[in-house]
């Protein structure tokens, strides 16, 4: 799609590893404007998205997995400040519509047509457009609301009760639910149920929030706890 971006002031920044290196170096021998720099550390990428004029999801909307693909990078880009271009994927809820810049179609020349009219655009307008972007994710999906959905969740179930050696365990698909839906954070959950006409109703709920990558090093960020029946 870069190579259909004629202006000279116009670059690219590429960062990560993976099977495409060999092309991205031949691309970056071609092209004078397009750097990468591999590997780098999580606060270097957030200082780099911080400084950019706009970033980019580049995955097309044409295969079966994009029905269920919601990259988890959006989230992270949005909360830069930064305007955000990307194709449509089946698997972004409309509620983001509002907050990234589509690709008109999933052809490379569209991605770049859209990339060049947002670096185009007035400063100013673009400050807002990534500031509209940064307030929605951090208002909207941060881990304390992300925790208060699943919680909600739990509490509309009424799970069937399986005997493993005498003890009442929750549905594999609920808990597989519940660690898909926070893709930020790392939840550790402490469940107490008592059985009620013979289904699991929870009693209480305590939920560790861990930062992700600090889950080794540092403590939890915060613990919520709810009494849900006496």
């Amino acid at each position: 799609a870069f190579a259909h971006i004629s202006d000279p002031n116009i670059r690219l920044l590429l960062c990560g590893l993976g099977d495409a290196e060999p092309i991205i170096h031949r691309y970056c021998g071609a092209d004078s404007r397009i750097s990468f720099l591999g590997k780098v550390s999580h606060e270097k990428v957030l200082s780099l998205q911080s400084k950019v004029t706009v970033l980019v999801n580049p995955r097309q909307n044409n295969e079966e997995f994009t029905k269920y693909s919601f990259p988890s990078k959006t989230m992270e880009y949005l909360a830069s400040g930064v305007p955000v271009v990307a194709y449509k994927l089946d698997g972004i809820p409309n509620e983001y519509d509002a907050y990234l810049n589509y690709v008109e179609d999933n052809s490379p020349e569209s991605l770049a047509k859209k990339l060049t009219e947002i670096c185009n655009m007035d400063k100013e307008a673009r400050m807002e457009m990534g500031k509209r972007g940064a307030e929605f994710v951090l208002k909207n999906k941060n881990a304390e609301v992300q925790t208060r959905r699943i919680l909600e969740f739990i509490q509309s179930l009424s799970v069937s009760v399986q005997e493993n050696n005498d003890t009442q365990i929750i549905s594999k698909n609920t808990i597989r639910f519940l660690g898909q839906i926070c893709a930020k954070c790392l939840l550790v959950f402490t469940v107490r149920a008592v059985m009620q006409n013979g289904l699991i109703k929870i009693r209480n709920i305590s939920v560790l929030i861990w930062d992700a990558k600090y889950i080794i090093t540092r403590p939890p960020i915060k613990k919520i706890s709810w009494r849900l029946i006496k």
